[in-house]
């Protein structure tokens, strides 16, 4: 073979890893931006969910409409995908987003996808509230034949409920966890179950309280939400959907975030780039309240042996140990208004 024949066989093997190359760059440009263009999408539809979900009765109560918050999400990411005309896009959109998860003050709410036997229908629906909760025996220090069995639910700060059974007979308790004890004198039921969980471990240790609650709240929204997205597999592939959705490792920071106020979490996953590219698209987008506040009211007994409930900060409190969420929790406990900082 001659040079000339080399220099052309050179040629055109440069042209081709060249036109390859170029091809990769454009490819990974286009990825790029459309990254942070479903980036915008995912995220903007998240936060005006939230603002559509939220709503503000007075200055210290707001109640949570889901079905504003799942309105308002999806006419804003099938705006900005322009499938507002295309009832079969929206339905295939809304196939890679196998869960949604909004974080209530005592509970939480999974919205995911619901088909019938033959899987041939699917609807989005979201699931009654599920309480952070730990539940477990406690053996009687006194009385090795005997156990404290208990339900933990945990809420957004330091009160918790509490129920408790012993030898069969089964009550409950509200308040701040490291002061159950004191909010209930005389009751020997609760005075023994923390008698014996201040010698069960660490669990139980008020100085380890946060650390153990916000746990407990993560393993019971991951739970549920691992079972709901294992379910959706099936559900996408009858859709035609082969990509196997499951949550990553990462997951556990994005619960932990949304457990820290009332938030609302989406997962979108598995989204074909579609620009020459086997790759998907997966993003996790939190948005979270920055109206939640915790422990809003403080009840205390007066003088005159009335109880009233305090706005925090009131000059009339001198015991903030009992707090409590909401004025209709405050009633429930038989307390009234204070007429100083007027709640």
């Amino acid at each position: 073979m001659k040079i000339e024949h080399y220099v052309i066989v050179f040629f055109l093997a440069a042209s081709v890893l060249f036109l390859v190359s170029a091809y990769r760059i454009q490819t990974l440009e286009a990825m790029d931006n459309r990254t942070e263009e479903y980036n915008r999408n995912i995220d903007q539809a998240t936060d005006d969910a939230m603002n559509d979900m939220i709503k503000v009765t007075d200055s210290f109560t707001k109640d949570i409409n889901l079905d504003e918050c799942a309105d308002g999400f999806f006419n804003s990411l099938f705006s900005s995908f322009g499938l507002v005309n295309s009832p079969t896009g929206q339905k295939e959109l809304a196939m890679y987003i196998p869960v949604m998860l909004v974080t209530d003050i005592d509970g939480f709410y999974v919205m995911h996808h619901s088909g019938n036997s033959a899987g041939s229908v699917s609807a989005m629906q979201w699931t009654e509230k599920m309480p952070y909760y730990y539940s477990g025996l406690i053996d009687d220090p006194h009385d090795p034949s005997a156990a404290y069995k208990f339900i933990l639910n945990y809420r957004m700060g330091d009160e918790v409920s509490l129920a408790l059974t012993y030898r069969g007979q089964t009550k409950y308790y509200d308040g701040k966890y490291k002061y159950l004890a004191s909010l209930y004198p005389g009751d020997s039921m609760i005075s023994g179950f923390c008698e014996a969980a201040s010698v069960s471990g660490k669990i139980f240790d008020p100085k380890h309280f946060d650390e153990i609650r916000l746990s407990a709240m993560a393993y019971q929204v991951s739970k549920k939400m691992n079972f709901y997205v294992n379910e959706h597999n099936a559900i996408a592939r009858s859709y035609g959907i082969s990509y196997n959705f499951e949550l990553p490792e990462s997951s556990t920071d994005s619960f932990a975030r949304a457990i820290d106020s009332i938030s609302l979490l989406v997962i979108f996953q598995g989204y074909p780039y579609g620009v020459g590219t086997d790759d998907v698209y997966s993003r996790f987008s939190v948005s979270g309240s920055r109206l939640f506040k915790v422990d809003r009211y403080v009840i205390e007994k007066a003088p005159d042996g009335v109880s009233y409930y305090h706005r925090p900060g009131c000059s009339h409190i001198v015991d903030s140990s009992k707090t409590y969420a909401t004025k209709k929790k405050c009633a429930e406990h038989g307390a009234y208004p204070c007429q100083y900082c007027n709640p």
